[in-house]
């Protein structure tokens, strides 16, 4: 690439949009939601059960109002909770077939399967948009609580999946308190029900007989296939991320090898597991992590629409204190999840180029 289009594209990275600011009640909803679960789960001795909890109040604070309505708000919450609730039992299935070990380390059948799940999870989501949004949370939540809570609160699958749907009903509660407080107020994030044209089941069907219905799954299918490979093939090392990143940086729509969005979202995970990884090396005490746990997930909901840069190096911290507050990491764990970071970044860029994009796409 020209050093006058590296330029251009670093720019456009970095560049920030007035529009869609969330309110200071907002990002009160989006900490109080995922820090008052992760606290009392520190105070009654169940971190695990308390981060689980946050994860999927994590998963809910992403909703916005469809038509301004409570009803309309509380449709997209009742299908986010679906979502969550399937990845749980996923999991659980999964782990009862012994094809992947709720530590998070699968075996080679484990990795075919989780990779088909997550496959099968992205090919869904190509119903609409309110389908891709909710198959993108489905694997997130999946993957993050194949490599954090379920390897120990994972044996009692009953508190798991209390956990996680309290979790999501909690944010829903606080949710519809702040749309209740006064007129115009609404949590502010992703519509899973926008006004852009969505795709009708006839229609999705008819685009799976082209090659355009099915070149994001693939793309995505192969490179978190290869990621869980890697995790099989060298199990002492700290490769959760990698496939973790790897659905972070896919995007659905076809894009150049590496994208604006692409840049963003890599240089902010970069930034973010050193941040965050840091942190948690110098092994903090619980109410400061509960407290970093609140003032991410605050900024979170502010940076969403702002620029996506920003929120990514706050998103990313996020996810690692959800992964390892419970069970801080070893020293050894920061430049392997670095190199697996790295190595997710490289495995999407390689999937965007060997994949060929079903129309034209101008590098940028």
């Amino acid at each position: 690439m020209p050093i006058g289009n590296i330029r251009t594209h670093l720019g456009e990275a970095l560049q920030w949009s007035p529009a869609g600011q969330a309110g200071g009640g907002d990002a009160l909803v989006a900490a109080v939601a995922m820090a008052a679960p992760a606290a009392l789960g520190f105070a009654t001795s169940q971190p695990q059960a308390g981060i689980a909890a946050a994860l999927g109040a994590m998963m809910a604070t992403g909703a916005t109002l469809s038509g301004g309505t409570v009803a309309g708000y509380l449709r997209e919450q009742a299908w986010i909770l679906l979502a969550t609730v399937v990845a749980v039992l996923a999991l659980s299935l999964l782990a009862g077939a012994d094809s992947v070990s709720l530590s998070g380390t699968p075996t080679l059948l484990g990795a075919v399967v989780l990779a088909g799940v997550m496959g099968l999870a992205a090919l869904l989501g190509g119903v609409g948009y309110g389908a891709a949004v909710l198959s993108v949370r489905f694997m997130l939540f999946l993957l993050l609580l194949r490599g954090s809570v379920a390897g120990a609160a994972g044996t009692d699958g009953a508190l798991l999946f209390a956990a996680v749907a309290g979790g999501v009903l909690w944010c829903t509660l606080l949710g519809c308190l702040m749309m209740l407080s006064g007129p115009g107020r609404r949590p502010v994030g992703e519509t899973l029900d926008q006004t852009r044209p969505a795709l009708s089941w006839r229609r999705w069907w008819g685009r799976l007989r082209r090659y355009d219905g099915w070149h994001y799954p693939l793309r995505l299918l192969s490179g978190v296939a290869l990621a869980l490979v890697f995790e099989v093939f060298y199990p002492r090392w700290d490769l959760h991320w990698m496939a973790l990143t790897v659905v972070l940086l896919s995007e659905r729509r076809p894009v150049a090898v590496l994208s604006v969005k692409a840049t963003q979202r890599a240089l902010g995970t970069v930034a973010g597991v050193l941040l965050a990884s840091s942190l948690l090396l110098a092994t903090p005490a619980a109410w400061l992590l509960v407290l970093c746990i609140a003032v991410l997930a605050a900024l979170r909901v502010l940076l969403r629409h702002r620029n996506y840069l920003a929120y990514s190096v706050i998103m990313t911290p996020l996810l690692v204190l959800m992964m390892d507050a419970a069970q801080p990491p070893d020293p050894e764990i920061l430049p392997e999840r670095l190199v697996a970071t790295l190595a997710g970044v490289a495995l999407v860029m390689l999937c965007n180029a060997l994949l060929p994009s079903p129309r034209p796409v101008a590098a940028r």
